[in-house]
């Protein structure tokens, strides 16, 4: 999950950039261009690349398993630059770690609420700001209410949206005055600048913590009052008028405070009124960059279904076995055949095999106390092979001793009392036996568990093998709480596996060698396929196959006597389908 995450964020953040970039060639355009653009960006965040890589996983054609080898590469560069962060990686997912994972949860849902909660104050002060207004009579597309207080015109509603104008403003501003701002509104209510602040709102709450959203809501909201400016001087109003309206505004109110209600205010406003003086209206997109904004649109939705293609195809090609070492061994296995005579029929005794890519996998044990208590001593030696049951550190063993003591003081005191007991005769002192005889029950049982506790304080290898690094030092207070850290882990080596993939079109054979009951040979070679490692044999197969990759899990067991295979190393495997 946390790799899929960093990936969403990788491919979200490096969009938003380029979406930067692409704003640069439209800066003496329209506003509107630019809106859209930066739009694109915050919903990015919203909508994982994933989604269309999956799309183009799902049309794979299939002459794609014959791409050149000369592609397989660059393929899987591109995909590998597209997802840099594996979605199974084995240092996020250590027991170890997840107290980190949690940590991080636990301050996203934090900031979230936080965000969540100012949201909810702000909207509920606009909510009650409406709830009070009352209708006004005033001819335009939408209902306008006025509210007593001091927040700024400004559209409330997503849906069905409604004007809200602050009591007293027809006395503050001028006809033309309050006709310029009116038709700043409704810019605002035909490009549905509500509908996608608040899912611009959404994004911030969910990636709060990504400095680039709450800079791309900063250029939305300047972007948009540029774009609704740019209409309201298109549709004719004087400019010093527009300027003029705008300022009394500002003197007279204050902002709105949630960008999903669209107000008058707000961008750089010194910037907006030096614009606005100079009356400049940004020309139309020419031919040239509508081309080029709508192949930019197109490769925002084909990259990603490319990404996906190229994904599933390199991936099938680099785990596809060649069938070269096949045809040669059987090639080889012919004898030459002499002019005039017939070529004697044989069978071929030269082995042909599966080549793949594995990984070799050790059984790990995480060394914890089962007791609390001081480190005494560690009696181990780092990187050395440790045996079944051998001693690795002792805990201070004295507190045990003593409870053991206690409990056999308290055994023994019981005992002297149930034999006085057993001694008296009467109806009353057959009662106390029997109590006496449960107390006895209880107190060989505490003895008992003082006993183990004691044991416990010797810490012993539960197998054998080799000893990693120590990760708590003699004199330190351990724990055994399941999130305190292990003294040592320990890794087997003597067997170990090797765990290897192959194509879905070799998934016959070996299930027909696996059913005929005969030892299937599998050999581990270096990374340049020149030395052969070790040999071993099939232990288990996967019960499904990867459907993203078209192959399918083995495992194969190594003696590995001379310790040639080490945990998580690669290695080439040579799955022998006949001897």
């Amino acid at each position: 999950m946390i790799g899929e995450i960093g990936n969403h964020i990788w491919q979200s953040t490096t969009f938003a950039l380029l979406a930067a970039l692409v704003t640069l060639m439209f800066r003496n355009n329209r506003a509107h261009v630019r809106y859209l653009l930066w739009f694109s960006a915050s919903a990015k965040f919203l909508l994982p690349f994933s989604l269309l890589i999956g799309l183009g996983s799902l049309l794979q054609p299939p002459q794609a398993s014959k791409l050149p080898p000369n592609l397989i590469a660059p393929a899987a560069t591109m995909v590998q630059v597209s997802a840099p962060f594996a979605s199974n990686s084995p240092i996020l997912t250590t027991p170890n770690r997840d107290w980190l994972a949690i940590a991080i949860l636990a301050i996203w849902v934090c900031g979230f609420a936080a965000i969540v909660l100012m949201r909810l104050r702000d909207w509920r002060r606009i909510r009650a700001a409406v709830r009070a207004s009352t209708p006004v009579k005033i001819p335009a597309p939408i209902e306008i209410r006025a509210a007593s207080g001091l927040l700024e015109p400004g559209v409330v509603g997503i849906f069905r949206p409604n004007l809200l104008i602050p009591a007293g403003i027809l006395e503050r501003l001028s006809a033309d005055q309050f006709k310029a701002v009116l038709a700043h509104e409704l810019r605002h209510v035909r490009r549905r600048d509500n509908l996608t602040s608040a899912i611009h709102m959404m994004v911030e709450a969910i990636f709060w913590f990504h400095p680039l959203v709450w800079w791309i809501g900063s250029r939305l909201v300047d972007e948009r009052e540029r774009a609704c400016d740019e209409e309201v001087l298109r549709q004719g109003s004087a400019p010093g008028v527009y300027a003029e309206c705008i300022v009394q505004v500002c003197k007279n109110y204050v902002e709105s405070p949630l960008t999903c209600a669209a107000g008058v205010m707000g961008s750089d406003l010194k910037k907006r009124i030096q614009m606005i003086l100079a009356g400049r209206i940004a020309p139309e997109l020419n031919f040239a960059k509508r081309i080029a904004l709508g192949t930019l649109a197109i490769l925002a939705i084909a990259g990603p279904i490319a990404i996906g293609l190229m994904k599933t195809t390199s991936i099938r090609a680099q785990s596809k076995p060649s069938e070269a070492p096949i045809l040669t061994a059987q090639a080889k296995s012919a004898a030459p055949v002499k002019s005039g005579a017939p070529a004697p029929a044989r069978p071929s005794t030269t082995p042909a095999y599966i080549s793949a890519i594995g990984n070799v996998i050790a059984t790990t044990v995480s060394i914890k106390p089962r007791v609390d208590g001081q480190l005494k001593s560690v009696d181990f030696k780092e990187g050395d092979m440790v045996q079944a049951g051998q001693l690795l550190a002792t805990i201070d063993p004295r507190p045990f001793e003593l409870n053991v003591m206690a409990s056999q003081a308290q055994l023994m005191q019981d005992r002297e009392q149930l034999a006085q007991a057993q001694k008296s005769a009467g109806t009353q002192n057959s009662a106390d036996v029997a109590r006496l005889q449960q107390v006895m029950v209880a107190d060989e049982a505490n003895l008992q568990r003082a006993q183990t506790q004691l044991q416990y304080t010797q810490i012993r290898s539960p197998m054998a093998g080799m000893a990693g690094l120590c990760q708590v030092d003699p004199g330190n207070i351990v724990y055994s709480a399941a999130d305190a850290p292990a003294i040592v882990t320990i890794t087997q080596l003597q067997p170990i596996a090797v765990v290897f993939t192959i194509s879905e079109q070799y998934v016959p054979k070996v299930h027909a060698l696996i059913n005929s009951g005969a030892s299937t040979t599998v050999e581990a070679w270096n990374q340049e396929s020149a030395r052969r490692i070790a040999t071993g044999r099939l232990t288990a197969i996967d019960n499904h196959i990867d459907t993203s990759t078209g192959t399918l899990k083995l495992k194969a067991e190594f003696d590995n006597k001379d310790g040639a295979l080490f945990p998580n190393q690669f290695v080439n495997v040579r799955l022998l389908l006949n001897k």
